[in-house]
């Protein structure tokens, strides 16, 4: 029943369309190891521009099922960062300082970045619930 979900594409795109939408309510932020060449202090999510849906498994519950399911995609990230660190970013780095003033001590900087976001969805009745549970990058 899952596995057929995602065979449509009005499924998939109806999906792609919840899990953009559910950034703001689950706040992720990205580890040291993305290898960004710079210290972060600060990260959250800003949003995500999904691109693939990879199914993992499903499990029946009343009135439709539980689906985990990874997403592909561009992660954008709003970071803060110590203004010492910030003046050493690597020119490989997709780090981009756009606040090079955001307070006394800190830039604020954004990075756009290729990632996966592992989701939980339920399907009840033809309605979709969205739970992100880790995002990492890919």
């Amino acid at each position: 029943m899952a596995n057929e979900f995602l065979t449509e594409d009005a499924n998939v795109e109806t999906l792609k369309a919840e899990i953009t939408d559910a950034i703001s309510w689950f706040p992720l932020t990205l580890d040291q190891e993305w290898g960004l060449g710079v210290e972060i202090d600060e990260s959250i999510l800003a949003s995500f521009d999904p691109s693939d849906i990879e199914f993992v498994r499903a499990d029946l519950a009343p009135g439709g099922y539980f689906m985990t399911v990874w997403a592909s995609g561009i992660a954008r990230f709003d970071l803060g960062i110590h203004k010492g660190e910030a003046a050493d970013i690597p020119d490989e780095s997709p780090v981009t300082v756009y606040d090079w003033d955001w307070n006394e001590s800190m830039v604020s900087a954004e990075a756009e970045i290729p990632a996966r976001l592992l989701v939980e969805v339920r399907n009840r009745d033809g309605d979709l619930m969205v739970s992100l549970e880790d995002i990492q990058p890919s």
